[in-house]
């Protein structure tokens, strides 16, 4: 996997004596590799394994969901040695049900552009594992759908209904070793949703500002036996929501990942993953889930 390559090379960097090389600030290239790993993976469910999630109404009765599948290939722009990096990420999120010829449902598309940046006034820092860097982000998600938010009944219209949102996020990363050989990244952010930037009837119940926390940890070698690594990340959602919806335990999500590399799967890796909180899937953000997911998943 190319983050164990990744990590072998950044791992002994805090770790030797100090030279007078060593103190020398380090360059776009660790960055660069740095930023490649903590891209987020894509993944999907193996079927019938995601558990918690509610059966969805078809026109033969309510069905089961088959797999869930995120789709999230990063590409890369730099310029020479100067001290940024974009990501342009075209993610889509897929829900197929198990239905005979069932239409599948209105993906998720969330496309995002990603300025990462460690310039001034960052100190320049010669230590892997003192790696700082900011990034702003730009994002989308929606649909793909026209009709109205809301059926005749007055109930969201979560078959074609309209939803989009665009946002705007900001936050700061920071690579860390811990005892022994488990090293990190920790992550802070937030995140804007203006009003006239999403869907009209859907700004009095979606909440626009968002605070995120998380840290993804790795253990190289398979120090933990089978365990390769973990993210774990919790998110606040506030600004205006449904009237049902205003308690904290409707405002905070939580998802927790674990995962191992397994040589022989290739470039996959096997997961199981739990996630809390607010539906996550486009127009479906009114209702509360809990699910249990496994997987595989790649870019890690």
């Amino acid at each position: 996997m190319r983050h164990l390559l990744i990590l072998t090379f950044l791992a002994p960097l805090p770790l030797a004596a100090q030279t007078p090389t060593e103190r020398e600030p380090l360059g776009r290239a660790a960055y660069q590799a740095l930023v490649r790993v903590e891209q987020e993976p894509s993944y999907v469910t193996i079927p019938y394994l995601m558990f918690g999630l509610p059966q969805e109404q078809t026109r033969d009765g309510l069905s089961p969901l088959l797999y869930e599948a995120s789709i999230a290939p990063p590409f890369f722009l730099f310029a020479g040695k100067k001290p940024w990096l974009v990501a342009i990420t075209p993610k889509v999120v897929l829900r197929q049900f198990a239905t005979g010829s069932e239409p599948v449902r209105p993906p998720s598309f969330m496309p995002r552009v990603t300025l990462y940046y460690w310039g001034a006034p960052f100190v320049a820092r010669t230590h892997a594992d003192s790696l700082v860097y900011a990034f702003v982000r730009v994002g989308h998600h929606s649909n793909g759908q026209e009709e109205p938010f809301y059926d005749s009944t007055g109930a969201v219209n979560v078959r074609d209904g309209d939803f989009f949102t665009n946002y705007l996020e900001l936050g700061v990363s920071k690579r860390f070793f811990g005892r022994g050989p488990t090293i990190g990244t920790q992550h802070l952010s937030v995140e804007w949703h203006p009003a006239g930037f999403m869907a009209f009837a859907q700004r009095p119940i979606y909440g626009r500002y968002r605070a995120r926390a998380g840290t993804r940890l790795q253990w190289p070698g398979s120090a933990f036996g089978e365990l390769d690594g973990a993210m774990i990340e919790t998110q606040y959602i506030a600004g205006p929501l449904a009237p049902g919806r205003r308690n904290p335990r409707s405002r905070v999500t939580l998802s927790l990942t674990a995962y191992s590399e397994i040589s022989h799967l290739g470039d996959f890796s096997p997961f199981v993953s739990y996630y809390t909180g607010q539906d996550y899937y486009n127009i479906r953000f009114g209702r509360q889930i809990s699910v249990l997911r496994l997987g595989l998943m790649s870019g890690r």
